[in-house]
């Protein structure tokens, strides 16, 4: 339908008192009963079709205007107009239509109708409520006349409250209309100021992000300054290995460009050996290690290979780099520690050195105590040779003139003497003989066969023990070589006992348990022998200790053992003193540690026994104690030249 009002709806208002006709007045009646509500106005055109409806809205209402359209335009077929009442459930309405002039146009509307709400107040019926009035033409005396004018008054009505809602739905749209363009302006304006306020945050952002980006590029600047300035080398690997970044001092102590280390498997390039030149394979490599478990590692004693196809030692660690759970590559750090070897080997060679001037006096006892009887004996012989030599002499004269001597016999004379017969006359025979035996009473020669040999056993037994001790000092004190070799540790342990042994003969004696099976161990022996001298003087300190404090002077005792234990060698250093005080045994591995009194210990020989037994051999030291009746350390060290992790700990 057309959704426009027809002209037709102006002109109703000229139409609606012509139709009513003298007697009747649209406007007096609208006047005098009131407007009612219209529910519903039409246009009809000369077939009955309905060209326009305008009222409350909806299918059902669509369909209402139909059925009434065709039914007003059946009724106004012979009269100018028509009204009539309807019944709902609840309301009363009437409907009412006027012919139209169609001038012979088909598409022109033939009839205006409506149908509007009426009450029995309102009365447009008149005394015909709920009947209904038709008219023909128009006459002022017919009683149709008022039904008529009554059908063109409720049209009228019906259009001016159509035009009155056309009106208000006008306004109502220029109001809208006003408020939206209101609306549009405020918008742009918002928009705009929004807009401004965007642009002006985005580019405080994008100063901000500059200005981030400025300090970050800073940053960077200075961390590869430090990176490049830092004395350690630094690399970065990816997940299978592969350097991707190698600071200038890497590069300088690996001997390679930082371009050519780039992509390139470190292991394979600088860690593929172990210092003593064996191979390295990669499941026992450390920064393999890292990589593959995620293990933080710090080596002390490693090498990494130059270009130029040496070697020098390292202190490195490596520890993973994390991308959420994923191990994506790892930093390794390393330092070259050929020059810190040197010096701890020297102040090793000086804390041994000081270790034997300690012992010095001692150690000249103990020489001294065999170089006394030896003196002694030197002398006996010498007094026993003097008294002796006047008897000698005379046995020697003897054995001159004595028969079967071919030396010293006289010619024969032919046929005058027998064979064998001595040319000396008798009695100087005899003189000589009776000489030998009043010197022989002289100088008790029994005596002297009794006491020479023994002496003679004496000193050799001095000279052997001065031997020793000598042995034992240059065997103790000897730097060695920086490799490990087979050693005899049960001959070792031996040689320190006898160089410490003025330390602990007066307070202790010493058991000594050794496995004569003990296979030969790699170590470092000079290492070793120390590690041994420091238990062992410890443990004569500690019984001392324990002697003072109970006023005793009974001997305590210092067991030395050793087993094998399947790889690996246990060497026990026990004694009998007063044991480690439960608050000081988490302590007693530290440096400068010490609970002896000033001067007698310096704290560093436990720290340097863990630093032997664990860094340098990849052993173990462990103690046993129990407070008043005495301490075990326990030393484990690998047979082979292989050193599995080092730990240490109380039991």
């Amino acid at each position: 339908m057309d959704a426009t009002l027809p002209q037709d709806l102006v002109d109703l208002l000229s139409f609606a008192p012509a139709a009513a006709g003298p007697a009747g007045d649209a406007a007096e009646a609208i006047r005098r009963l009131g407007a009612p509500r219209t529910v519903l106005l039409m246009l009809v055109d000369a077939s009955g079709r309905l060209l326009y409806a305008h009222g409350d809205a909806g299918a059902a209402r669509s369909a209402l205007a139909r059925r009434l359209a065709r039914r007003l335009f059946d009724r106004l077929a012979r009269r100018p107009a028509t009204i009539f009442g309807l019944r709902g459930s609840k309301r009363r309405y009437l409907a009412a239509a006027v012919r139209l002039p169609s001038g012979g146009d088909p598409d022109r509307p033939a009839l205006i109708g409506c149908l509007v709400e009426d009450s029995e107040e309102t009365g447009w019926l008149g005394g015909a409520s709920g009947g209904a009035a038709e008219a023909g033409a128009p006459a002022a005396s017919s009683p149709a006349t008022g039904a008529v004018a009554r059908a063109a008054a409720l049209v009228a009505v019906a259009c001016f409250s159509a035009a009155a809602r056309v009106r208000l739905e006008a306004e109502r749209l220029r109001t809208r209309a006003a408020q939206l363009e209101a609306q549009h302006n405020t918008l742009r304006a918002s928009h705009s100021e929004a807009l401004s306020a965007a642009i002006e945050e985005r580019e405080a952002r994008l100063r901000q992000q500059e200005e981030h980006v400025e300090r970050l590029r800073a940053i960077m600047s200075m961390n590869q300054m430090i990176l490049d300035s830092v004395g350690e080398g630094i690399c970065g690997l990816d997940s299978e290995g592969r350097f991707t970044f190698v600071n200038p001092a890497a590069s300088r102590m690996l001997g390679y460009a930082p371009e050519a280390l780039i992509g390139v498997v470190a292991h394979e390039l600088i860690h593929h050996s172990a210092e003593d030149g064996k191979p390295l394979e990669r499941d026992r490599c450390d920064i393999w290690r890292t990589l593959r478990h995620g293990a933080v590692v710090h080596s002390m004693a490693g090498a990494f290979w130059r270009a130029d196809g040496t070697s020098f030692p390292v202190e490195f660690s490596s520890a993973p780099i994390r991308d959420g759970p994923s191990i994506v590559g790892a930093v390794v750090g390393f330092r070259d520690v050929t020059e810190r070897r040197m010096l701890e080997a020297q102040l090793r060679q000086a804390q041994k050195l000081e270790s034997i001037g300690q012992l010095a006096a001692g150690i000249a006892h103990e020489i001294n105590t065999p170089t006394q009887y030896l003196t002694d004996n030197a002398k006996f012989l010498v007094d026993a040779f003097r008294d002796l030599r006047p008897l000698l002499e005379s046995c020697r004269r003897l054995g001159q003139i004595a028969p079967g001597d071919d030396e010293g016999r006289r010619p024969a004379d032919e046929g005058s003497q027998s064979a064998g017969a001595s040319s000396w006359p008798g009695d100087e025979l005899t003189v000589l003989v009776e000489t030998i035996a009043a010197e022989a009473r002289a100088v008790d020669v029994p005596y002297l066969v009794g006491e020479i040999p023994r002496a003679l056993e004496q000193s050799l037994e001095g000279l052997d023990r001065v031997a020793k001790i000598v042995r034992s000092m240059k065997e103790f004190s000897h730097p060695g070589g920086g490799q490990k070799q087979a050693v005899d540790l049960n001959h070792a342990i031996e040689s320190t006992l006898t160089v410490s042994r003025n330390e602990w003969k007066y307070v202790a004696e010493t058991v000594a348990q050794f496995d004569p099976d003990l296979p030969m161990v790699h170590c470092l022996p000079g290492e070793i022998n120390q590690v041994i001298l420091n238990l062992v003087i410890n443990a004569a300190h500690a019984i001392g200790e324990k002697q003072r404090a109970a006023g005793s002077s009974d001997k305590g005792t210092i067991t030395i053992s050793t087993r094998r234990d399947g790889d690996w060698v246990e060497i026990r250093v026990a004694d009998t003193g007063t044991g480690i005080p439960e608050s000081i045994r988490a302590k007693v591995f530290d440096p400068f540690f010490t609970t002896k009194e000033v001067g007698r210990g310096t704290g560093q020989g436990l720290a340097i026994a863990r630093s032997v037994v664990c860094d340098k051999h990849g052993g173990t030291i462990d103690f046993e104690t129990e407070p008043g009746r005495g301490t075990t350390f326990v030393v484990r060290l690998p047979i082979g030249d292989d050193a599995p992790p080092c730990s240490q700990g109380a039991r």
